[in-house]
């Protein structure tokens, strides 16, 4: 029988207290458009439209920990960035802050109460505190540094930069890349804050471009690594955990994930959930890592409850273990499916057997 809020078993989960059942958390974003037939552009345009689509979700599932999560853009469009909303696709940058590598330096720190949607979300994150109370734990959007970095001047030119940079070459430009972290941490140390007077419990840290599907693991120990640590301590100090979501298989780089102080690593499909408990240890919570494909849309019931079963044997002796999917959930997933892995956590007696 649950004793516990949805909130306070997430907390107790992150400081590896015992709770009454498994936390779990689909990582929910757009999926939540399906709940409520509402079109993508108009989820990423207003407060009320991303509050509603996550509550009705929250309704249906009941899971533990709601994702106010947004597209990749909201920040940098506050910087001057242009970008195209399709009706029922994800938003695509058209063109950057910074037109040419040198404008990076007349960026400025933007102010999330005013510039571009920051106002939106932090509106939807005080709409769902104020329907939801304290049932459920609230995990503020938050692009990662390196995400945020490219996002400055444009992702092509970003990964050219750094690869001219490991190369040593004379034209490569490190003065650029520097300031692109440097803006990014800076502006993302000050959303963080805002989010978490909003309302927000925990703060998300989504770096998919420090992937090692993208980069190598010595260029996430030299860029991303450090400005991952130099944001997550900042919200830290404040009293604001950070979960750090890094896509694809993060296999290499778990141990100095682990050092960036984020309270939660939340961990990919592609690696073995076993392995990162091992390795990360008590030095932070893991969630995950059903495959979003193969098994939460494809998958029968049965082979979801199969599927969690051993994610839960994997990693939740001990304690500091959530449930969860290994990235976004795809808007072709069965409502059932979802049920099912939420009914997986919650059927579990603790995180500590």
């Amino acid at each position: 029988m649950a004793t516990m809020s949805g909130r306070e078993r997430v907390l107790a989960a992150m400081q590896f207290r015992p709770t009454d059942v498994l936390p779990v958390q689909p990582l929910i974003a757009e999926y939540s458009t399906v709940t409520v037939r509402m079109s993508m552009r108009d989820f990423y345009s207003s407060a009320e439209n991303l509050a509603r689509a996550q509550v009705a979700t929250y309704r249906a599932l009941g899971h533990d920990m709601l994702f106010l999560a947004s597209d990749q853009y909201y920040i940098p469009e506050g910087m001057g960035g242009r970008y195209d909303f399709p009706e029922n696709e994800a938003p695509a940058q058209l063109e950057p802050p910074a037109h040419a590598l040198d404008q990076v330096f007349d960026l400025e720190v933007p102010d999330p109460h005013s510039a571009g949607r920051m106002p939106m979300v932090l509106d939807a994150i005080r709409r769902v505190r104020r329907a939801l109370g304290g049932e459920v734990a609230l995990r503020a959007p938050g692009i990662g540094v390196t995400s945020m970095a490219a996002s400055l001047i444009g992702l092509d030119r970003f990964l050219e930069a750094l690869g001219l940079i490991e190369l040593d070459l004379p034209e490569a430009r490190p003065d650029v890349i520097t300031r692109c972290f440097e803006l990014a941490a800076e502006t993302l140390t000050r959303w963080g804050m805002a989010c978490r007077e909003a309302g927000a419990d925990i703060q998300n840290h989504g770096d998919s471009l420090a992937s090692c599907d993208v980069l190598s693991p010595r260029i996430y120990a030299r860029w991303s690594q450090p400005y991952e640590r130099q944001v997550i301590s900042a919200w830290k100090a404040e009293g604001l955990p950070a979960i750090l979501h890094i896509c694809g298989n993060t296999t290499p780089i778990l141990p100095l994930m682990a050092e960036t102080g984020a309270a939660c690593l939340e961990i990919d499909h592609k690696v073995d959930l076993r392995t990162a408990k091992e390795v990360v240890g008590r030095r932070a919570c893991l969630i995950g890592n059903l495959d979003p494909v193969a098994v939460l849309v494809e998958g029968t019931p049965e082979q979801v409850r199969q599927a969690a079963e051993k994610c839960i044997a994997a990693a939740s002796t001990g304690g500091g273990y959530i449930l969860g999917s290994g990235c976004h959930v795809p808007r072709a997933t069965p409502l059932q499916n979802l049920r099912e892995m939420v009914s997986a956590a919650h059927t579990h007696p603790n995180n500590f057997s």
